[in-house]
């Protein structure tokens, strides 16, 4: 091998090992703790109702269950969703490419 194609190797190497670290740690972390934060805020929620009823309040269920959004889109995670599909489209490009000269040699 040629010094471009092993320069070329690493740099893809470099890129998959970039994606499976920003994919495995948005897709297993951020659920998590979502999770145990929508945990902690029914618990107390949970626990003033029972305070409420005890005390005699009349209880309404909006005062106790509360949707809230929020938007984490920001250009960190357009450029993290742009790399994904960027690594996503080589990725897929080395591999059919790879299968077609394989399958050439098979013929």
């Amino acid at each position: 091998m040629n010094n471009n194609t092993k320069a070329f190797y690493i740099i893809v190497l470099i890129l998959f090992i970039i994606f499976l670290i920003i994919f495995l740690s948005s897709s297993k972390g951020y659920y998590e703790y979502s999770n145990s934060q929508k945990k902690t805020i029914t618990d107390k929620k949970i626990k003033q109702f029972e305070e409420d009823i005890k005390n005699g309040k009349d209880v309404n269920i909006n005062d106790y269950y509360k949707v809230e959004t929020k938007n984490y889109n920001n250009n960190i995670t357009r450029l993290g969703d742009d790399m994904n599909l960027f690594i996503n489209k080589s990725i897929n490009y080395m591999l059919e490419s790879s299968f077609k000269v394989v399958e050439k040699m098979i013929d």
